[in-house]
């Protein structure tokens, strides 16, 4: 394979956002119960699997209205054909789910992400509220990953839906890369709403963890703070304001572990300028 052929194939799996994709996968783990043995890095693997077939799937679907928009996808571009596409989100949706089923993941998890994933690819053009499809699919990705190595406590649904939402406040507010250039202020508001659970959970923890949930809540007001100045201020078009929502996904997930396992959380937190640093080399929408 050319190096041409892999970076088109890097560029229609968005496989810069993956890092967020790992840090969803280690907070479903650790909130499950587990612990970082031998399986964890496998989970991890076969959800960027499954991720980048979802990726895929969306161009293969939206192939013909990409071309007449004139949208700079892998497929309209003749870079790869639609058919090729087809074969990859095939192969990456059977090898990512196996792989999460070999491991123990609950098949009904499972449904509920497949299922999210199918419906958001075929209705995300036609329903405004896919944009909580997109969100569920973080959601069942986490209790999925949960249910490996143990059950899913309530605070995997909390951190779930916690996701699910800011999510759905940048699909929300990706529109506006098609549309005007503007973001709804339903989607900057959704984008805000992880740190209330933040603040909220903190107060539950006692020492010495209630500084490490304090310092996650503190890190990601400050990331969302910055973004949005840049944004409101005319500095950051919509493109990039997409981009940087997307990686401070990880911030999320670094709340979440923070109160929990510290070590987890940091390397969450280490996981934005990763992903931030991906984002040049290949588009993250």
């Amino acid at each position: 394979m050319s190096r041409r052929h892999g970076r088109t194939l890097l560029i229609l799996g968005r496989v810069s956002n993956l890092p967020t994709v790992w840090a969803n996968v280690l907070t479903g783990w650790f909130l499950g119960g587990g612990t970082p043995d031998g399986r964890l890095p496998v989970a991890m693997l076969a959800a960027s699997l499954v991720y980048y077939a979802g990726m895929v799937w969306n161009d293969v679907h939206d192939a013909e209205w990409d071309r007449e928009h004139g949208k700079r996808r892998p497929i309209p571009l003749g870079q790869i054909s639609r058919n090729a596409a087809f074969g990859v989100a095939s192969f990456t949706t059977l090898a990512g789910f196996g792989t999460l089923w070999r491991l123990g993941a609950a098949p009904v998890w499972l449904a509920g992400l497949a299922l999210s994933i199918g419906l958001y690819t075929v209705l995300h053009k036609r329903w405004a509220g896919s944009i909580w499809l997109m969100g569920a699919c973080r959601l069942f990705l986490l209790v999925s990953t949960a249910s490996v190595p143990g059950t899913s406590p309530p605070a995997v649904w909390l951190w779930g839906g916690s996701l699910l939402l800011y999510v759905a406040g940048i699909t929300l507010a990706a529109r506006g890369e098609d549309g005007d250039g503007r973001v709804p202020c339903t989607a900057r508001l959704l984008l805000w709403t992880p740190a209330a659970l933040g603040l909220a959970l903190t107060g539950q923890t006692g020492p010495p963890g209630i500084w490490a949930a304090l310092g996650a809540v503190i890190l990601f007001l400050g990331w969302q703070w910055r973004v949005h100045r840049g944004f409101l201020k005319g500095t950051t078009p919509v493109g990039p304001f997409i981009g940087q929502l997307l990686a401070g996904m990880v911030l999320v997930d670094a709340m979440a572990l923070a109160p929990l396992s510290l070590p987890a959380a940091a390397v969450c937190a280490a996981l934005l300028p990763l992903n931030r640093g991906l984002q040049r080399l290949v588009p993250a929408t």
